[in-house]
């Protein structure tokens, strides 16, 4: 499974908002500055985000984007999801008979494969990614 660059951007994007979330609104410019991501590409991630509940917009000269929730509620997974559509190592297969070979590979593996990353990434909110971030960042060390 390829994770797509709008869904790397994405959960970026998210990311920096869910670090600034006690701040005021974050512009796309800020973002697109800071995390090198195109102003264009994140206004179309920025909308399906805000179509999918994640983000939310105001307008004005303090205008910006924030979350809709806290960062501890959104999970890797409902961004992803939400910007690749599923989670499915392969392709689902409709038309094999249960006697197939093919059936039994599929239960056996891609399904479990499947089940496991969506446990994964279920398990992880934005939060996580933020404490692991600060953790890292504060235990550099400069010479």
């Amino acid at each position: 499974m390829n994770i797509s660059n709008k869904t790397r951007y994405g959960l970026r994007s998210v990311v920096y908002l869910g670090i600034n979330y006690e701040k005021e609104n974050i512009s796309i410019k800020e973002i697109s500055d800071k995390e090198g991501i195109s102003k264009r590409y994140l206004e179309q991630i920025f909308a399906e985000l805000k179509k999918g509940g994640i983000i939310n917009s105001t307008k004005g000269t303090k205008g910006g984007y924030f979350l809709t929730t806290k960062p501890s509620e959104i999970t890797v997974s409902g961004i992803i999801k939400l910007l690749e559509g599923n989670l499915n190592v392969i392709q689902e297969i409709d038309d094999y008979n249960i006697e197939d070979l093919e059936y039994t590979i599929v239960n056996k593996v891609w399904n479990k494969m499947s089940q496991a990353l969506i446990d994964a990434v279920d398990s992880i909110t934005i939060e996580d990614i933020i404490n692991d971030y600060n953790s890292l960042s504060r235990n550099m060390f400069y010479i």
